[in-house]
């Protein structure tokens, strides 16, 4: 899978299945690998573009997918585009699924207090057998401490938890798996956003049609619409200045050619 690759905007993505990237995943836990994976959507390409540091995260992750389908649209430009969006949501049930039929173990970690709970538990009522060894909500005092989150990085280890799922929000999440990563005994490691509050039912996905039509950003406005313009109209409208860019650049390499 690893020359499987599409670069945008300077990042190398994945150019794979969901099913390739699960395969793969077996095969980092079978030998023992550690790998941050992170799946990039429009807001991190955007926070990126700001914060040097983020955008060097993202640069040197051990696999990155697209978590958007504006990104997947532009990777078609290319002779070899991203096949489809591989969304921290469905990867985090996806990867509940192979832990209930190879015993992988996961970790979920954040959220507020009560939701990595209550993921769990709806977790192992979807999927008989799944292996959730543990689950932590922190307090942001206990993330930005470090010797708190060195406890909880002893916590994570402690469970022998092959998968570790963080779901602190981005960029923090990342920056947290960057700073803890040689620590971590985990062998996958992925921020996923707002995933376990979806996963506790806190939060409703958007319908099918939605997901595959890219309009899941129209669905959660609506659901949050203080927060979310915000985030969607005002923030993300930089990502369309990007893609036009990038759209010129690529342009502009294949008519040098």
């Amino acid at each position: 899978m690893g020359n499987k690759k599409i670069n945008l905007f300077g990042y190398e993505f994945e150019s794979s299945t969901m099913s390739e990237i699960l395969q793969e995943i077996k095969t980092i836990v079978k030998e023992n690998r550690k790998v941050h994976l992170h799946t990039v959507n429009v807001d991190h390409i955007v926070i990126a573009q700001r914060d040097c540091s983020f955008d060097n995260i993202i640069k040197n992750a051990d696999l990155v997918v697209a978590d958007g389908m504006p990104i997947v649209w532009l990777s078609k430009l290319k002779k070899r585009g991203i096949p489809e969006r591989v969304t921290g949501i469905d990867l985090s049930k996806e990867l509940c699924a192979l832990s209930s039929t190879t015993g992988f173990k996961l970790f979920f970690l954040g959220a507020a207090e009560g939701v990595a709970a209550e993921a769990k538990k709806n977790m192992e009522n979807i999927y008989p057998g799944v292996n959730i060894v543990g689950h932590y909500s922190p307090t942001p005092n206990e993330i930005n401490n470090e010797s708190s989150s060195l406890n909880i990085v002893h916590r994570i280890n402690e469970s022998g938890a092959n998968i570790l799922l963080v779901a602190l929000g981005a960029p923090r999440q990342e920056f947290w798996i960057s700073k803890y990563f040689d620590e971590l005994n985990t062998n996958l490691n992925i921020g996923v956003g707002a995933t376990l509050d979806f996963l506790a039912n806190n939060v409703k996905r958007a319908p099918k049609w939605m997901q595959n039509s890219g309009l899941e950003w129209l669905f959660r406005i609506i659901q949050e619409p203080k927060r979310m313009i915000k985030r969607y109209i005002i923030q993300d409208f930089v990502f369309f200045k990007l893609a036009i860019k990038e759209v010129f650049q690529r342009k502009y390499e294949s008519d040098k050619l």
